[in-house]
């Protein structure tokens, strides 16, 4: 229970000094506002369509009335459920999403206390985590990579109550996470395979985990069911996308169908700038390059040493390693602009400092109990979050180079809305909205269903005149200078009203038999 508290004591400071109350209220806004809004408008749409959960759609139409799915709708699905009890907040999204995390941070500060048994390292490594500028921006956030890298954490700490009692019902719990992890983001898995590879090694006496005796113990019989809860886990997460696929199909909807942009399918000038992105333009956004040249020193010298760490923590950690490598060269491609891809693969440089730190309890526990070496410890993590409060700053600063490509009129939001409603067009219309090449930015700050250019790039008079036999009723336009692009001006012959002079919208609703007379 102290611990418990003391974690709540300082993920609570951590809270205050990243400022989350600030941001409470905001819509999806900053680095990856287009995936943000992806969430949101689910969320959103369970919310305003009924609730079935096997029906998740979103405010753009793409398929069949914009019914798609990617990965397991059940963040999205609890947010819909707290919006019909508490109204609809932004914020209880990022509150269901942030304790999800924190409980996984909490059961990790947990599992490096069982493996360093030193207080100070069982808090400042999760701590260092968090002052990792991509998790402090998305812990508090609208995406569900952080909610199942929790899962994750939690995964790991049932099984090492498995590791070190052989109690089956931990591997069950175990294997559930990693499950629910898996739903919520596919490559939560990847450290799942690890334990997978022992389990095999050992089932068919090539190694075992526990010196001279097998970690899976037991007859023949009970050594195969132990592989039962990863077929669950595994099968669970398949038969998700299996549905997922199938939904999407039926739909016609490719949006969410992941692609695997391998860097043997680029060319050289493309793998050279996507490095470029990862290590420079992205690397500090990772954490600092303290941290990551710590990680490498220690992953490299713990590679080469492999005697003096416990057998399965180092076939754990090195094969995690390896996965992280490979998960990013099959999926190259998608690095220089996911940066969210990375979250959970920042696993690997928290085994590799709870893998420092099992070998100092192991072999130096003198190390750790000296005032020196807890004073530096402290100031590193401290540093790390001066570094994470700049970073995620600069993200929500107005004018920041996150903030490009959305038309600053929409964080007007309730404003805009009550305009639209004035002139006769509030959720369920549809509506064409333009610029906008995400498939729901504006059109969950609006809560109108329609169509961007989203596939569409770039809209002329035809095409609008198209999409009005869709059922679009209105043209919503957010940048003056399309008004003066010729290719448009059929659309803009019934001009409805401007908010500020800055949205403008039009009727578009009987386009299909008018011409447009340009005299000379």
């Amino acid at each position: 229970m102290k611990h418990t508290i003391i974690f709540i004591v300082i993920l609570s400071a951590i809270v205050l000094y990243f400022d989350y109350s600030s941001m409470y209220e905001q819509l999806p806004v900053s680095t990856h506002q287009w995936r943000q809004s992806d969430g949101t408008s689910m969320a959103l749409n369970y919310y305003q369509n009924g609730m079935n959960f096997w029906k998740p759609q979103h405010h753009n139409m793409f398929g069949v009335e914009g019914y798609s799915v990617g990965e397991f709708p059940g963040l999205y699905y609890i947010t819909a459920c707290l919006y019909h009890v508490f109204g609809v907040e932004e914020g209880l999204f990022r509150l269901v999403n942030f304790l999800l995390f924190s409980l996984g941070l909490l059961a990790l500060s947990k599992l490096i206390l069982k493996i360093t048994d030193d207080d100070l390292l069982s808090f400042a490594i999760p701590a260092l985590l968090m002052a990792s500028p991509l998790i402090g921006f998305y812990a508090f956030n609208f995406l569900p990579d952080t909610s199942a890298l929790g899962f994750v954490f939690i995964a790991w700490y049932f099984f090492y109550s498995f590791y070190k009692s052989r109690i089956i019902k931990w591997l069950y719990l175990s294997s559930f996470f990693f499950l629910l992890g898996g739903l919520f983001k596919v490559t939560a898995l990847l450290t799942l395979v690890p334990i997978m590879a022992a389990y095999f090694l050992e089932l068919i006496g090539v190694f075992k985990f526990k010196g001279k005796e097998r970690l899976f113990s037991g007859s023949w019989l009970k050594r195969i069911s132990a592989g039962l809860p990863f077929i669950l886990a595994i099968a669970g997460t398949a038969a998700w996308y299996l549905f997922a696929i199938q939904y999407n199909e039926t739909n016609h909807t490719t949006y969410f169908r992941t692609y695997i942009g391998a860097i043997w399918t680029m060319d050289q000038q493309s793998i050279l700038y996507t490095f470029k992105r990862i290590f420079i333009f992205w690397g500090l956004d990772y954490f600092h390059w303290s941290v990551h040249i710590l990680t490498a020193l220690l992953l490299g010298w713990i590679t080469f040493t492999p005697k003096r760490h416990d057998p399965f923590l180092y076939f754990f950690t090195v094969l995690s390693g390896i996965g992280v490598l490979l998960f990013v060269l099959m999926f190259l491609a998608a690095f220089d602009l996911h940066d969210y891809y990375m979250i959970n693969l920042l696993v690997l440089p928290v085994l590799v400092l709870a893998m420092g730190g099992a070998f100092l309890r192991k072999k130096h526990p003198s190390i750790l109990n000296r005032w020196k070496f807890k004073f530096a410890v402290v100031a590193f993590v401290l540093f790390n979050f001066y570094h994470a409060k700049q970073t995620i700053t600069s993200r929500y600063a107005e004018g920041s180079v996150h903030r490009t490509g959305f038309s600053p009129v929409f964080y007007d939001h309730e404003n805009i809305r009550a305009f639209l409603k004035e002139n006769g067009v509030e959720y369920p219309e549809k509506v064409l909205s333009m610029p906008d090449r995400s498939p729901n930015s504006t059109l969950y700050y609006m809560n109108l269903r329609g169509w961007t250019e989203l596939y569409n790039y770039p809209f002329d008079a035809e095409k609008i005149k198209l999409f009005a036999t869709f059922g679009a009723k209105y043209l919503i336009v957010s940048d003056t200078a399309y008004l003066s692009k010729p290719e448009l001006q059929l659309a803009f012959i019934k001009p409805i009203a401007n908010y500020k002079r800055q949205l403008f919208l039009f009727d578009i609703q009987d386009l299909e038999n008018k011409k447009l007379i340009i005299e000379d």
